[in-house]
């Protein structure tokens, strides 16, 4: 599932949540940053306040994983939706 295989990416998080809150993490090294970065957030602004607070640690990367998972449903939902009126308009068509 979407779930499954965004919650087991690699990130650029530290071992413990103490240390990413204390040093950071590095989104340059996260998998999930990437999808954010070319696939899900548009917005440049809202990319980098996520790339500085992560920087920070004021940006856990559970929660980053999270907002992928909620992300992609969304995008897999809106396809599933087309391939649905798609498969409505072919049964309308062959009856």
């Amino acid at each position: 599932t979407v779930r499954r295989k965004v919650l087991s990416a690699k990130t650029g998080g530290k071992v413990s949540l103490e240390e990413q809150r204390k040093y950071g993490g590095e989104p340059e090294k996260c998998m999930v940053y990437e999808l954010f970065l070319y696939h899900l957030i548009e917005d440049d602004g809202e990319l980098l306040d996520i790339y500085n607070r992560c920087r920070e640690g004021e940006l856990m990367c559970g929660d980053c994983k999270k907002r992928a998972v909620q992300l992609l449903n969304e995008i897999l939902q809106e396809i599933r939706e087309r391939r649905g009126d798609k498969e409505e308009i072919k049964r309308m068509i062959r009856n």
